[in-house]
């Protein structure tokens, strides 16, 4: 790597650290209610990986080159959050921050050269990390081999409230699934459990208008665009409550599949019982495809005193 590379590696990773070390919120000095609101947090996440290379069978043709038996990844993450109160609307800005370093950064270029998955599939350690939306709501810092830095905005909406209707355009989060764990009613959204460092969840690109029917029903439209139709996501869901029963039902498409699904949440004694399903049908586009059925069922015991 040439000095000049370093040396602006090193300055862009000072600024990062001094920007984004600390958690903010913002005050009004006047006696006016302020209309800006800006909190953050910052954490640091180690991660050990080990495992026993005597269980890996020898032998086998096209088995990639193994990793070391240990070895270590590092993460800095904070993130800014920010909300603006204008006349009838309000603007919501999420900003994650993060600096990787580690063993998957240092050596990211020889594991895709050796086709090891997943990482064969992406050019650099940030196409990887991070895969863009619609809107270019990202900064790529930098990348070598001693760490990496990139700046993500997951939240990035309008939001107009009304009393009979709700409209929100941008970045956002549109959650539709029920259970905790497994969510095939989320169409938009769906989870990796696997990424337990993210509590806030990706968002999505999308614009979503929701129309209120009553106290406890009301049915929305979503579209999230993308570079094709083949692509983009679009659907509708009518939830209500019936007996102390939360219900919904969707249908939409699904990139290349047609989706119908339904969902519930209520109690059975004094336990709570929910579920959800939805059918994935084949579409024109890849007629070879089979249709496919999700679903997940939950039950949540929580005991009840008198």
């Amino acid at each position: 790597m040439r000095p000049d590379q370093k040396k602006r590696g090193a300055i862009v990773t000072a600024c990062v650290v001094a920007l984004f070390s600390f958690s903010i919120r913002s005050y009004s000095q006047s006696t006016e209610p302020s209309k800006w609101t800006v909190t953050g947090y910052h954490k640091a996440l180690f991660t050990l990986n080990s495992f026993n290379d005597q269980f890996v069978p020898a032998g086998i043709p096209g088995l990639p080159a193994l990793p070391p038996t240990q070895s270590a990844e590092y993460l800095y993450h904070n993130r800014i959050n920010a909300k603006y109160w204008g006349d009838g609307w309000t603007f919501h800005l999420g900003m994650r921050n993060r600096i990787f370093s580690g063993y998957t950064v240092a050596n990211f270029d020889a594991l895709a050269a050796d086709g090891v998955p997943p990482y064969a599939n992406y050019a650099s350690f940030l196409d990887y990390t991070h895969t863009s939306g619609v809107l270019p709501l990202n900064i790529r810092w930098f990348q070598n081999d001693l760490a990496a830095a990139l700046t993500v905005f997951d939240r990035f909406y309008f939001d107009i409230d009304r009393a009979k209707w709700h409209l929100r355009v941008g970045r956002q989060r549109v959650n539709w699934g029920i259970n905790q764990q497994f969510n095939p009613n989320d169409l938009f959204n769906p989870y990796n459990l696997f990424d337990f460092d993210y509590e806030e969840r990706p968002g999505v690109d999308a614009i979503r208008y929701e129309r209120y029917t009553g106290p406890l029903s009301s049915w929305e439209v979503v579209v999230a665009p993308d570079t094709s139709w083949a692509r983009t996501n679009a659907a509708a869901r009518f939830k209500s409550n019936f007996k102390g029963y939360d219900f919904q039902a969707l249908a939409g498409k699904y990139r290349r599949y047609t989706a119908v699904g339904l969902g519930w949440y209520g109690n059975l004694g004094k336990a709570g019982f929910g579920g959800e399903a939805t059918f994935f049908a084949r579409t024109e586009y890849l007629p070879a495809l089979e249709d496919d059925l999700g679903t997940e069922l939950g039950h949540a015991y929580t005991p009840m005193y008198p």
